[in-house]
Formats: C-alpha cells, sequence, structure tokens
C-alpha cells in the first residue's frame, strides 16, 4: 500500500519486475562460463592446427563414431543447459519445473531454486532436470556457498545500474 504513495515530481513510480530473475543471472553467469570455454578452444584448435602442420606428417583421425563432439568449435552446449538458458529467457522455468517434477505450485518451484542459490545444500531436485547448471552452480560453492548468491546479486545490481538506470537517466534527460 505504501508503494502507491511513492511520487517522483507529483507522479506515480512503476515497479519493474524480471521473471525468473535469479535463475536468468545464473543463466548469464554460465553463458559467460560457456562462452570463455568455447573461445579457450577455439585458440587450442589453432594451436594446434600449427603445431600439426609443423610436426606431423599425417592428419589426426576423425572422432569416435559415438562421440558427441564433431571436431568444431565452440563446443556444443549441453541440451539441459541449452534447455535451461531458454526457459530463464523465455520466463518460463519454474513453470517448466512444476510440470516436469509434479510440484503444485510456483512458489515450491521458485523455493527449490532458491535452496540451490542461497543454501549449503548441494542436493537440489532440480539436478534432475539441469544436471549441468546445477554443477556450474554447485562449483561456485565449492569453497563457501555464498559465493554463488553474491555472483547472483552482482549480476543483479550490474543489470540496474548499467542497462535500467542509463535507461531512466535517458528518459529523464528526454523528458527534462
Amino acid at each position: 500500500k505504501l508503494r502507491n504513495m511513492l511520487l517522483l515530481d507529483g507522479k506515480p513510480t512503476t515497479e519493474v519486475d524480471i521473471t525468473n530473475s535469479q535463475p536468468l543471472f545464473l543463466a548469464m553467469l554460465y553463458q559467460e562460463e560457456y562462452a570463455n570455454k568455447s573461445n579457450k578452444n577455439e585458440k587450442e584448435e589453432e594451436v594446434n592446427k600449427q603445431v600439426n602442420k609443423q610436426y606431423l606428417t599425417h592428419t589426426l583421425p576423425p572422432p569416435h563414431p559415438t562421440s558427441h563432439y564433431d571436431g568444431t568449435f565452440p563446443l556444443p552446449m549441453p541440451p539441459d543447459a541449452s534447455l535451461y538458458l531458454s526457459l530463464c529467457e523465455e520466463g518460463n522455468l519454474y513453470e517448466h519445473v512444476m510440470k516436469s517434477l509434479g510440484i503444485s505450485s510456483r512458489a515450491k518451484a521458485k523455493k527449490m531454486f532458491f535452496r540451490l542459490a542461497f543454501g549449503r545444500t548441494k542436493d537440489n531436485p532440480l539436478a534432475k532436470l539441469f544436471p549441468t547448471i546445477i554443477e556450474f552452480a554447485n562449483g561456485i560453492k565449492a569453497s563457501d556457498y555464498r559465493h554463488l548468491a553474491h555472483a547472483l546479486q552482482r549480476r543483479e545490481s550490474e543489470l540496474i545500474q548499467k542497462v535500467v538506470s542509463q535507461a531512466l537517466v535517458g528518459e529523464i534527460v528526454l523528458h527534462a
């Protein structure tokens, strides 16, 4: 009720909500890590090509037929990670978790994620759906369970500072 009384130059303020924002920030962190690995692999591939040209007189055999990796870069993203990123971008993560794990409410699905992000536990039912993402999250929490929460909060503050505040400044300047 107090929020309705907050005015800026006599005008009502607006609340902005990013649907499943904390999972989305985790997705952003994973994408950065994935991109860094892919870039590293691209550089390694170029170095390997140069070394092969200099020192090898034969070409290496193609990957084994059962290999999921086809030798091109960047590395293919694991399907569960790709699904997680899509669901976060679409704002449908909690609904997918509810349907897939038979959870009765969005609040329970959300609580499950928050236990992962902000809790000490490393066991989480979300690992059944998104093992790559959960492994990534647990890796961040390995030395201190609070590290993931701090990383997500930093990402959120960066978004507010760099994107939202700049948009607001532009809006104020345009309407001044």
